[in-house]
């Protein structure tokens, strides 16, 4: 728990004053001289893990102007489960006094500007339910072509996934709830996956196929007991487990394409192209996040953007959408 206090010296002739404060980290309360004027989440003892969203606007009691001073305090209770790795209160600043008017209006300005920066996600998330309406379509236009149901929906849980982050900068969401679905949407997409590249590909069923199972199944239930049990063995631990499991999935994902294509698999050579860079690039993501999360390093953080305007577009975000659009050569 932490206190902020700051004073305001509101000019003659301002009647209507607003607060915008930046993101902070997990819960608070603000007041006012002493008055509440506004809270983000829940505090304790009734606290809930809470993130999404930005900055938000919190209007000051009217009529105080001249050299009288209004006293503004912070209450910030911050989550055990990111204490650990991950710092509470103000995350960066931009915080803002002065008229109502003008606040409302620079905080739509910067809704509009995270919403652009968003856009690459945003695309994806779009191109993603049109492959998942597309391979439908063929689904039921051929029901003995299974690899379209399956990579209908291996699309479906993609965009639910991709969805729930983008909606972050507009939702506040429980963070333990919103861990669960996102979790359970990759979950479940992980196991489309492994049917999908199982029904085209036809590939052997090895040691390293029963471990990618297993790996999407642990990986699920350590963020259930996590979730269930306020996150007690620490969301480090939780990020580790998820880490290892996808790049168990991953090295399952490259070695049955690059095999299957060496054995002249027609579909396995049309696959290496759009899959080997994504999966690669998801495989060395997977070995920076842990050691950046405890500090160990801070140079690299898996990704690659290659323009940053009008909105970031990363190396990833081109092999998912690559990935999408190969689809139409099946």
């Amino acid at each position: 728990m932490a206190w902020y206090r700051f004073q305001i010296t509101v000019p003659d002739g301002m009647e209507h004053v607003s607060l915008y404060l930046p993101s902070i980290r997990t819960s608070y309360e603000v007041y006012a001289d002493g008055k509440l004027i506004g809270t983000y989440a829940k505090m304790p003892p009734h606290s809930f893990p809470y993130g999404g969203g930005s900055f938000r606007v919190y209007p000051l009691p009217p009529g105080r102007h001249g050299q009288e001073k209004i006293e503004v305090a912070l209450r910030v209770w911050h989550w055990p489960g990111w204490a650990l790795y991950m710092g509470g209160g103000p995350q960066h600043g931009g915080g803002l006094v002065g008229d109502t008017q003008l606040i409302e209006h620079r905080n739509e300005l910067d809704y509009a500007n995270s919403f652009r920066s968003l856009g690459s996600s945003e695309v994806l998330t779009l191109l993603s339910m049109l492959a998942w309406l597309g391979a439908l379509a063929l689904f039921l236009l051929r029901r003995s072509d299974r690899e379209y149901l399956w990579f209908s929906l291996v699309m479906l849980f993609t965009a639910g996934e991709s969805a729930i982050y983008v909606s972050e900068s507009a939702v506040v969401w429980n963070i333990e709830f919103r861990d669960i679905a996102v979790q359970l949407t990759a979950a479940l997409g992980a196991l489309a996956t492994i049917a999908f590249y199982q029904q085209l590909l036809q590939p052997r069923r090895t040691w390293l196929l029963k471990l990618a199972v297993a790996a999407v199944a642990l990986n699920l239930v350590d963020v259930l007991i996590a979730s269930l049990s306020g996150s007690v063995q620490g969301v480090w631990f939780e990020n580790l487990v998820g880490t290892l499991c996808e790049l168990i999935l991953d090295a399952w994902i490259i070695s049955v394409v690059l095999i299957r294509a060496r054995q002249r698999s027609p579909d396995a050579r049309l696959l290496v192209v759009p899959v080997a860079p994504g999966t690669l690039l998801d495989l060395l993501t997977g070995i920076a996040v842990t050691p950046r999360q405890h500090g160990w390093q801070q140079r690299f953080d898996g990704s690659f953007t290659l323009i940053e305007k009008p909105f970031p577009i990363s190396f990833g975000d081109v092999t998912d959408a690559f990935f999408c659009l190969r689809f139409s050569v099946f």
